[in-house]
C-alpha cells in the first residue's frame, strides 16, 4: 500500500505544481496588462434622438399617405431642426414639396440628399435610382433642361428599366431640339412600356421636326445656325391622348395635353383643379354620362404615379403590405396583384389591364 501511495504522489506532485504555475502566471500576467474598462452605459443621447426622429418620420409618412402634405411638410422640418442630416427625413421632405409643387424649395433638399447619400455611400444603389428620377423631373419643370439629361443620365445608370428617367431625359431633349437624341430615348421608353401614349404622341412630333429640319437646301457662304427656327406646330383637330371626354372635347375646342392638365376653360367652367391620374371629375362625368378614361397597362417594369396609385389601392384592399413610396412595379406588387385577381374571378396573370382596374377602382 504504501508503495502505491508513493507511486501515485511521484506522478500527480509535479503535475499538481505545473497547473500551480500556469495559474500564477496567469494571475502576474493580469496584474501587468490590466484590461480597459468597458463602457456599458449606452449613448443616450444619440439613441433618443433617433428615436425621436423614427417617430417624426413616422408620423410624416401617415400625413403623406392620407395626401395632408402640408402637415407632414411641418413635421419634418421639426425633424430636420433637431437633426438636419436624417436622411430618412430628407427622403420624404423632396417628395412632399414635389406634391406640394414648392421645386425651387425642394433643390436646396435634393443637394443636402445627394451629399448624405454619399457619405452613407448608397448613391450607388438601386434604390437610389428613384431619388435621381424626382430631382430630373424638378429640373424639367423648372426649365433646366441640360441639368435635367444629365442627372436622367445618373440614374438610367443606377436602373436601366427606368421607363419614367427615360421620358423625362427624352422630354428635356425635344425642349432643347435636340431631336435625334429625344427619338432614342423615346424608343427605350415604348421598349418597356409600348402602350405609353405619350411618348408615341411626342415621338411622332420629334420625327415631324427633324424631318423639317433635315430639308436639303442651297449651298450659301453666309453662315447659317445648327439648330434652325422651327415654327410652332399648327393646331390640328383630333384627341387621341386626353383626359377629357369626347363630349367636352368637341364643345370646348381643346387640343391634345400631353401633361394631363384639363383644358383651362373646363377648369374654369367646372371648378376643377389639375388630375394626376387622368380621371374626369364627378361632375364631368354626371353631367357628360362618361366613364372613367382607362388607365394605362401596369407590369413588371412599370414605374411613377400610376404603380404608386396601385400599390395605394392594394394596401387599402388588404393585398399588399411592402412600400408604396418607390412607385416601382416589381414581384412582390405582381404577387398582390395576383392574390387580388384570384380573389376577384380574373385570370391571374399578375398584369394590372382595364379589369384589373375596374374591380380595385369599385
Amino acid at each position: 500500500m504504501d508503495i502505491v501511495i508513493e507511486l501515485l504522489k511521484s506522478l500527480f506532485l509535479p503535475i499538481a505544481r505545473f497547473i500551480l504555475d500556469l495559474f500564477r502566471v496567469y494571475i502576474d500576467t493580469k496584474k501587468l496588462f490590466p484590461e480597459k474598462p468597458r463602457n456599458t452605459q449606452p449613448e443616450t443621447s444619440k439613441t433618443e434622438l433617433e428615436q425621436a426622429n423614427e417617430r417624426g418620420v413616422s408620423l410624416a409618412k401617415e400625413y403623406f399617405y392620407i395626401e395632408n402634405y402640408s402637415e407632414a411638410k411641418n413635421v419634418l422640418v421639426e425633424v430636420l431642426s433637431r437633426d438636419n442630416e436624417c436622411y430618412p427625413a430628407l427622403d420624404l421632405m423632396v417628395k412632399v414639396l414635389i406634391q406640394l409643387k414648392e421645386y425651387e424649395i425642394s433643390l436646396k433638399y435634393f443637394v443636402r440628399l445627394f451629399k448624405k447619400a454619399r457619405n452613407l455611400r448608397i448613391d450607388h444603389k438601386l434604390k437610389f435610382s428613384e431619388t435621381r428620377q424626382a430631382y430630373s423631373m424638378v429640373l424639367l419643370e423648372l426649365g433646366q433642361y441640360e441639368e435635367a439629361v444629365v442627372s436622367c443620365t445618373k440614374a438610367i445608370e443606377l436602373n436601366r428599366y427606368d421607363t419614367r428617367s427615360w421620358y423625362i431625359q427624352a422630354k428635356s431633349l425635344q425642349e432643347l431640339q435636340e431631336f435625334e437624341k429625344a427619338i432614342k430615348s423615346y424608343n427605350e421608353v415604348l421598349k418597356f412600356n409600348p402602350n405609353n401614349q405619350e411618348a408615341k404622341t411626342n415621338l411622332n412630333i420629334c420625327k415631324q421636326k427633324l424631318s423639317k429640319s433635315t430639308v436639303a437646301k442651297p449651298p450659301s457662304t453666309v453662315f447659317t445656325p445648327l439648330a434652325p427656327t422651327l415654327k410652332p406646330p399648327s393646331k390640328q383637330k383630333g384627341y387621341p391622348n386626353t383626359s377629357t371626354p369626347p363630349s367636352v372635347q368637341e364643345k370646348h375646342k381643346t387640343e391634345v395635353f400631353r401633361y394631363r392638365i384639363i383644358p383651362p376653360s373646363v377648369q374654369e367652367k367646372h371648378k376643377t383643379e389639375v388630375f394626376r391620374y387622368r380621371i374626369i371629375p364627378p361632375s364631368v362625368q354626371e353631367k357628360h354620362k362618361t366613364e372613367v378614361v382607362n388607365l394605362p397597362v401596369l407590369k413588371i417594369g412599370s414605374y411613377g404615379g400610376q404603380v404608386y396609385r396601385l400599390k395605394e389601392r392594394l394596401q387599402k384592399l388588404g393585398f399588399f403590405k411592402g412600400n408604396i413610396l418607390d412607385g416601382m412595379f416589381d414581384s412582390i406588387t405582381q404577387e398582390a396583384v395576383r392574390n387580388a385577381q384570384r380573389h376577384y374571378g380574373l385570370n391571374p396573370n399578375g398584369i394590372v389591364g382595364s379589369d384589373t382596374w375596374t374591380v380595385l377602382l369599385k
